[in-house]
């Protein structure tokens, strides 16, 4: 019977120092409260809470093999760019086309076939193609190219578009093209209007026949929706037109004019 007593009080007093560890090293708070005593002239207990630090979760404290690796490609002025294998990248910049291997670090130049002398904007359509406007080596006035990005095959516009930008499913490539001479040449016929392509530059479309008294630059956000800006002219400021292309009807977005003297 002794017996018997002394194992149940050894028993239970091995389930408290259980549970007194694990209630120390698992539930017992971080945060204790000291009591200190305050000036006399202020008098009673003023508590004082001390808080175990907690680990940092900065980049320094990440295990080495849990960081990113950030790698510098290239320092050059990038337009756009994308993948054109499953190591190279392809960029264009206002030099030219270029190809990197992201391993080696590898930079080569790619012949596009045209001498460009400034890239001055470019417009990726969803089609995996790309708009350049550029100037070309020795020439004045900007010109237009589309480069495929899958084939790195170039095509260019006639020289006479102004303006041109893909339709939002990039299916579609709508232009404005005017051969009107700055000076006056007898008996010349001039041409101008707006037009569209398909993403492969064929099955041409004129829109409508109009002129337009400046530069202008085209925005196409909607299916059926083309915005025409004009740039300042003489005496005018822009002029923003909404052109519906389904019922070909203007509409005056934004416009404005300095007052008569």
């Amino acid at each position: 019977m002794k017996k018997n007593i002394i194992i149940t009080i050894v028993v239970i007093i091995l389930i408290a120092g259980l549970a007194l560890g694990f209630y120390y090293f698992y539930l017992k708070p971080q945060a204790e409260i000291n009591e200190t005593s305050l000036s006399e002239k202020g008098g009673g207990i003023l508590p004082t809470i001390t808080v175990s630090p907690t680990p940092s979760t900065t980049l320094e404290n990440i295990p080495t093999f849990f960081q990113p690796v950030l790698k510098k490609l290239t320092t050059k002025n990038i337009l756009a760019f994308w993948q054109s294998s499953t190591s190279t990248l392809q960029y264009l910049t206002p030099d030219g086309l270029f190809e990197i291997n992201h391993f080696d670090l590898k930079e080569e130049q790619k012949d596009l076939g045209i001498n460009f002398s400034t890239i001055l904007s470019i417009e990726p359509s969803t089609k995996g193609k790309v708009l350049i406007k550029y100037l070309a080596e020795g020439a004045t006035k900007p010109a237009y190219s589309i480069l495929d990005i899958n084939t790195r095959e170039i095509k260019n516009l006639d020289l006479y578009v102004k303006s041109a930008t893909w339709s939002p499913d990039g299916n579609n490539l709508i232009y404005y093209y005017s051969d009107s001479p700055l000076y006056y040449q007898e008996n010349f016929k001039e041409s101008s209007y707006l037009a569209q392509l398909d993403k492969n530059l064929a099955n041409r479309k004129i829109i409508m026949n109009f002129k337009t008294s400046g530069d202008i630059n085209l925005l196409w956000p909607e299916s059926n929706t083309v915005y025409i800006i004009e740039k300042p002219s003489g005496m005018n400021e822009s002029t923003i037109l909404s052109f519906d292309l389904k019922n070909k009807i203007f509409t005056p977005f934004v416009g404005a004019q300095y007052p008569a003297a």
